[in-house]
């Protein structure tokens, strides 16, 4: 099981932090430099588990919105689970259906989502996309 959620995109960082506050994740200190590009939406965080070895790192693409949780240490599947139970997160089912979209934004929120998982199941969904009309030419950026 991979111990990383993609968190459906309209799910806010203050949810995100609420639900984890309940399951006894303390946040670690930002340290980041530069303030968000969407306020109170920060790119990065972290949080440690007040009573298990895990770990949590967020990370937060705005201009897909990207949502991903990447679990640590020796309880982060079980922790994982945990939390899958009360944030929604993207399905393979999910990843699949960006990946038809005829929006660009949620072609690459598929993609990128289906890169932080591995998942083998959509494989086939991104080669028929080497095809895409959208395609870059590749002579105009060699």
């Amino acid at each position: 099981m991979s111990a990383t959620l993609i968190l459906l995109p309209e799910i806010k960082f203050d949810r995100l932090q609420g639900e984890l506050d309940q399951l006894s994740w303390f946040r670690q200190q930002d340290t980041s430099v530069a303030p968000p590009l969407v306020p109170g939406e920060p790119e990065l965080a972290s949080w440690k588990h007040q009573h298990a070895d895990g770990r949590i790192v967020y990370t937060f693409n705005p201009v897909v919105s990207l949502r991903v949780l990447s679990f640590y240490g020796d309880a982060a599947a079980e922790l994982r689970g945990e939390v899958a139970k009360r944030l929604p997160a993207l399905t393979v089912n999910d990843l699949l259906e960006l990946l038809k979209s005829e929006r660009v934004e949620k072609l690459l929120l598929g993609i990128f989502a289906v890169s932080e998982l591995e998942e083998i199941e959509a494989l086939g969904a991104i080669i028929r996309l080497t095809s895409h009309p959208d395609q870059i030419d590749r002579k105009s950026v060699v």
